[in-house]
C-alpha cells in the first residue's frame, strides 16, 4: 500500500515529536493513490506478528503499520531518486522496519526512493533512499511534516501552507487537519486530492491519526476523509508486553 504518483503531490505526515518523552509522539497521515487500487482497511494482516495496518492487495504490503505490543508507527512516503529497471515492492518496508529493524543497503538496491518515517518512544527518525544512498536523520522535538521531497521540505506548496499552522493547534484538535471539505483538490497545495493522472482517478484513499507513548498507542483511520463521522479505533489503547 504505497503512496504512488507522476508528480510530487502525495502522501503526507504531519508529526509532532513531544519534548517531554512521557507525551510521546502524535502523527497524522493521509494516502493519496490511485483509487482502482484495491486495498483493505487496517488489521491483523499478518498473525504472526503483533502488527496492524492497511493491506496493499496487489504488493501484500502497506503503508503504515502499528505494533500494539512494543508500541511503535513506521510509515512510507515516496521519495526522489532513480528507479530500477525491475523495481521492487516498497510495501515490506514498514513491515520489516517495525519487526526486524532498519532496512539495509542490501535490502532497497531493487527499490525506487523513499522516506521511512520510524517513530517508538524515546526514538523517531527518517530513513531515506534515493536510488543511489541510504541516509538516516533522527526527528528532533517539535512540529514537522513529511512529504516526497523529505521532512519540513518548504519547496512543497502542501508543507507551505500547513507547517506555519501547526504549532497553533493543540493535540486533541490534530484529526481536524484530515478532514474536508478541502476547497482544491486538484491543486500543489492541497491535502486531500482528487483529480486525474493519466486519465485514472487519484484522490485521498484514507486517513489515519496515531498516538505512540511509553507502553500506550492508539490508531485511529477513516476511508473517507471528507465524510463526518467516518473515523474507527484500529487499534489502542493497549499496553506493552515488554
Amino acid at each position: 500500500m504505497v503512496c504512488r504518483s507522476t508528480g510530487e503531490v502525495m502522501c503526507t505526515v504531519f508529526l509532532r515529536v513531544h519534548a517531554r518523552p512521557e507525551l510521546g509522539v502524535l502523527m497524522a497521515a493521509v494516502r493519496d493513490e490511485f483509487t482502482d487500487r484495491p486495498w483493505s482497511a487496517p488489521g491483523r494482516h499478518w498473525p504472526e506478528r503483533h502488527l496492524v495496518g492497511g493491506l496493499d492487495l496487489v504488493s501484500g504490503g502497506t503503508w503504515l503499520a502499528v505494533r500494539t505490543d512494543r508500541p511503535a508507527v513506521a510509515v512510507l512516503v515516496n521519495g526522489p531518486g532513480e528507479v530500477p529497471e525491475q523495481p521492487g515492492s516498497r510495501g515490506v518496508l514498514p513491515l520489516r522496519m517495525l519487526t526486524d529493524g532498519a532496512p539495509t543497503r542490501h535490502d532497497v538496491t531493487d527499490l525506487p526512493g523513499f522516506h521511512l518515517l520510524h517513530a517508538e518512544p524515546g526514538r523517531t527518525r527518517v530513513i531515506s533512499w534515493d536510488g543511489r544512498r541510504l541516509r538516516a536523520q533522527d526527528v528532533h522535538p517539535g512540529d514537522h511534516m513529511l512529504t516526497y521531497g523529505g521532512l519540513d521540505d518548504l519547496g512543497h506548496a502542501r508543507v507551505r501552507r500547513f507547517l506555519p499552522q501547526l504549532p497553533g493547534l493543540t493535540d486533541d484538535v490534530w484529526r481536524t487537519l484530515l478532514e474536508g471539505p478541502e476547497p482544491f483538490p486538484a491543486a500543489e497545495e492541497a491535502l486531500l486530492v482528487d483529480r486525474l493522472e493519466s486519465g485514472r482517478s487519484y484522490a485521498t484513499t484514507s486517513a489515519a491519526l496515531v498516538r505512540v507513548g511509553h507502553d500506550r498507542l492508539t490508531y485511529d483511520f477513516t476511508a473517507d476523509p471528507r465524510g463526518a463521522g467516518t473515523w474507527r479505533r484500529m487499534a489502542g489503547p493497549v499496553r506493552s508486553h515488554r
